[in-house]
């Protein structure tokens, strides 16, 4: 039986700070209890834009997103379950 709220998520962050940003945004992902499928990072100007998708519970995507939300560097976090 599987565990409730296990699905697949995606994090989407906004930063400044660039690769300074990336990296912090990065080593604060792997601090997640997640299974990373895919992370891709673009620059937009002076802002970064990470995309995470990752597989794991509901509560460890809240976690990341609430932990990057607090970074000083990040603009905005949305997380949405993909299925």
């Amino acid at each position: 039986m599987a565990a409730q709220g296990i699905g697949i998520y995606v994090i989407e962050v906004s930063a400044f700070n660039g690769m300074d940003a990336i990296m912090r945004l990065s080593n604060m992902a792997r601090r997640a209890k997640l299974e990373y499928r895919n992370i891709s990072a673009s620059f937009d100007g002076r802002v970064v834009r990470m995309r995470i998708e990752a597989v794991g519970e509901e509560k460890e995507v809240r976690w990341l997103a609430a932990k990057m939300e607090r970074m000083p560097e990040v603009y905005a976090v949305a997380a949405k379950r993909l299925s």
